[in-house]
């Protein structure tokens, strides 16, 4: 049985699928095994996999599910004690294993965290520039958790070692999302009160590129933090009562990047209206009003000055 199992869920990456392979296969941890779920790739996944004759990794395939399904199927399946998972456009440094196994055992954490280096990429896919990312961190489960619901202070999956059971405890990722879920993971398991440890190195790297932040991709991440403050939001007020007027601010943000910057009048008022309802400032909501006023103005302007010209 190996000590740790690595999951890689995987679409339609067969060109960087590789690379993440290979930084598991090269742990200077050598006791692992490796999952690779394919969530209904149509792209060359399976025939790069076949390269790697590793007898530690196992292939599985599964229909189109999303991110979440392939990771639970993978957990499902896995037999180490502790579990880590790898997106497949990330690598890892060839340590990532070891002393990430080191630092849980030597405290008796049930998961830990590292810091990670964030690649820029431009044009023709050149590293535009590297980034050191480091993680906010406290002892303090409770106040990590106040913290963590809030925003989300970790970040991807890929920088996490934990014990198989206490995920298995909270069943794993919300299969209702396909974007945030790593984020959800971590107030559940804070909310669990699982006891979370921390590396300070950058022990994993992931790459950014221009087609990152579509306008898509940013209209669905607003839905999926919408998703999320319904789920968590009265835990949070639970804890204290003064949350509400923070949790009215993080709608009133959304609704301003939903109105300003993706033009969308619906997802600006499915933000706004639960705002509202945790705090009814008027002062706060004129201001928002204000600056709509503002930029139809400085459009209409604009529009004149082409029909004068």
């Amino acid at each position: 049985m190996p000590t740790v199992s690595v999951i890689i869920p995987t679409y339609n990456r067969a060109a960087l699928l590789k690379i993440a392979v290979q930084s598991v296969l090269a742990q200077t941890h050598r006791d692992c095994e490796l999952i690779v779920v394919d969530d209904g790739s149509t792209d060359d996944t399976e025939n790069q996999m076949r390269e790697f004759n590793d007898p530690r990794v196992r292939f599985v395939k599964q229909s189109n599910a999303g991110v979440s399904a392939a990771r639970n199927h993978g957990l499902k399946i896995a037999m180490g004690d502790f579990v880590a998972f790898l997106d497949a456009d990330d690598f890892w440094d060839n340590q990532f294993l070891e002393k990430m196994l080191e630092h849980l055992m030597r405290k008796n954490y049930d998961w830990v965290i590292c810091d990670n280096y964030r690649i820029v990429l431009g044009p023709n896919d050149r590293e535009v520039k590297r980034e050191y990312r480091k993680r906010f961190y406290t002892e303090s489960v409770r106040d990590f958790y106040k913290d963590m619901i809030q925003r989300d202070t970790i970040g991807g999956p890929s920088r996490a070692l934990l014990k198989r059971d206490i995920l298995l405890s909270i069943d794993g990722f919300d299969e209702n999302l396909e974007i945030r879920e790593d984020w959800d993971l971590w107030i559940r398991l804070l909310a669990a009160g699982y006891k979370v440890g921390y590396v300070a190195k950058p022990m994993y790297t992931y790459f950014i590129r221009n087609d990152s932040l579509t306008k898509t991709k940013r209209h669905a991440g607003i839905n999926a933090t919408i998703y999320l403050l319904k789920k968590h939001v009265s835990e949070a007020l639970a804890v204290s009562s003064s949350n509400r007027q923070k949790y009215s601010e993080i709608y009133l943000d959304l609704a301003r990047e939903a109105l300003f910057e993706l033009k969308s009048y619906n997802l600006f008022l499915k933000c706004l209206l639960p705002s509202l309802a945790l705090d009814f400032n008027l002062l706060k909501y004129f201001k928002v009003l204000a600056a709509m006023l503002k930029r139809w103005m400085c459009r209409a302007d604009k529009g004149r000055d082409v029909v004068e010209v």
